[in-house]
């Protein structure tokens, strides 16, 4: 009678900036041809251009050899069997809850320190948010905020946040909205508009709309038809709505400009750049929130800025008193679709936040 003892043996081996995957697989102990084939199979999954340090390959091993690997990415996981097929792994999602206060004067670090991700804050602050709240010069300390979201798991791993379900910034709401694939007030309104509030991330604005200042380096009292967004250089600058490039060059004292023609006759300008991004140019179509150049000081500038303007129908507005209409207000099925929807939302956010069931503030499991 044999006695055969097995062995398990699990190995993690981390890719390593600027190595192949061959390289990683050969070090896991795999020959040439064996490092080949499994690269072709998970490039089938993977993109080659979505290769980071730090993904991770976990091999099984026992008496015979190999049993499974599996390979992590930032946010997903990929079973490999014995013969190097490769079948993505199911994620787990989990409901949560997060709601705090603005401790300082960074939203960003209010939400990260409540467990929260860059990537979090971007869908609050730049696809939820963008239209309602300049979150560079309106957060105040003691503001108040909540998201309703999903954590996303593979196996025991933490991979990243999903589509936020609800957002709160103080007094303004957002659901999420799946047949449109946008976020809506309480009432049924689109938050998107047809204009973003700022083209940019900036550090302060350092001259407004006004038909009287004086120039500093001209020396002379004359209109500022726009806003100047102090920035470093280099902040990219984006479209604040979709429309098609009318102009790109050199245009005296606004150095290198662009300026975009919208529906409705608006017309945005952005000018003292201090290159273009690539493929603008004239008679391009561009997107809300593209990025169309970046800040420089080229023209008579006296630092690096964006000399923003709008026109409508010919004539300068303040772009500081922009009022745009909303992309879409819901009605007929769709509205009864969303308001079903939002009373499930504001369920689930009743829960968590007055109940105390520890059994309800804890995570709700939901396997996908």
């Amino acid at each position: 009678m044999w006695l055969v003892s097995l062995v398990l043996v699990i190995q993690t081996f981390t890719l390593e900036k600027g190595e192949t995957w061959e390289s990683l697989f050969q070090r896991a102990g795999l020959n040439y041809r064996e490092s080949y084939v499994l690269a072709e199979s998970l490039g089938k999954f993977i993109s080659p251009t979505r290769r980071w340090p730090g993904e991770e390959l976990v091999v099984c091993r026992d008496t015979g050899g190999i049993r499974w690997m599996k390979y992590f990415t930032r946010d997903a996981g990929y079973f490999i069997d014995t013969g190097f097929v490769v079948t993505r792994i199911p994620e787990r999602q989990i409901l949560t809850y997060i709601q705090g206060v603005v401790d300082t004067t960074s939203f960003y670090e209010a939400v990260l320190a409540r467990g929260g991700t860059p990537y979090l804050v971007y869908q609050f602050t730049e696809r939820i948010f963008p239209w309602e709240i300049d979150f560079h010069v309106e957060v105040r300390r003691g503001d108040t905020f909540e998201i309703l979201t999903y954590k996303r798991y593979v196996e025991d791993r933490f991979i990243g946040y999903g589509t936020i379900l609800y957002a709160r910034y103080e007094d303004s709401e957002a659901y999420y909205f799946e047949p449109y694939d946008g976020y809506y007030e309480p009432s049924g309104r689109s938050l998107q508009r047809m204009f973003l509030r700022a083209p940019l991330s900036y550090v302060r604005v350092s001259s407004g709309y006004t038909k009287y200042r004086y120039h500093p380096i001209l020396h002379v009292v004359r209109p500022h038809y726009g806003v100047d967004y102090v920035a470093p250089l280099g902040t990219p600058v984006r479209a604040i709505g979709s429309g098609i490039v009318k102009y790109v060059g050199w245009r005296g004292g606004y150095g290198k400009q662009v300026v975009i023609s919208h529906p409705k006759g608006y017309e945005s300008y952005y000018s003292h750049l201090s290159r273009y991004a690539k493929g603008i140019r004239k008679g391009v179509k561009v997107k809300q929130g593209q990025i169309i150049g970046y800040v420089g000081s080229t023209g008579l500038s006296t630092g690096p800025h964006l000399d923003f303007r709008v026109k409508h129908n010919g004539r300068w507005i303040n772009p500081l008193k922009l009022e745009v209409p909303h992309v879409r207000i819901l009605k007929g099925k769709y509205k009864s679709m969303f308001t079903k929807h939002k009373r499930e939302i504001d369920l689930i956010r009743r829960f968590y936040r007055y109940r105390g069931c520890l059994w309800l503030l804890g995570e709700i499991g939901i396997t996908k």
